[in-house]
């Protein structure tokens, strides 16, 4: 057996009569996520805060868009739940100095050292 990954593969899927979630759907991976889902006959509910970037995906694919804001988790309580196959691909990113960091930089500014 050769060691080596085969890039090329693709599995084959039956997801006909099933319905896929794919959120951070407007882009990226959640598109590429959402497009082979629909390939594969899942009827795609595509999610994201993106109105325009969702529309497009779900006419793209055949699918459903639901503009929702995953942070906000009374809205993510109105999702369907009948659903097969969920990729959760959304996320939130929070960019801060670490509070170390931020210690050791003012420790070495020029203005302490005098």
């Amino acid at each position: 057996m050769d060691a080596k990954l085969d890039l090329q593969r693709t599995v084959e899927v039956d997801l006909a009569g099933r319905t896929a979630l794919v959120t951070g759907a407007a882009s990226g991976i959640g598109r590429a996520c959402a497009r082979r889902l629909a390939a594969a006959g899942a009827k795609a509910l595509v999610v994201d805060r993106d109105a325009d970037g969702v529309r497009r995906v779900a006419d793209e694919v055949g699918g459903s868009a639901r503009v929702v804001d995953l942070t906000d988790l009374d809205a993510v309580d109105e999702l369907d739940g009948a659903l097969d196959v969920v990729v959760n691909n959304a996320g939130f990113q929070h960019v801060a100095p670490s509070p170390t960091c931020a210690r050791r930089r003012r420790r070495s500014s020029p203005a302490r050292r005098s």
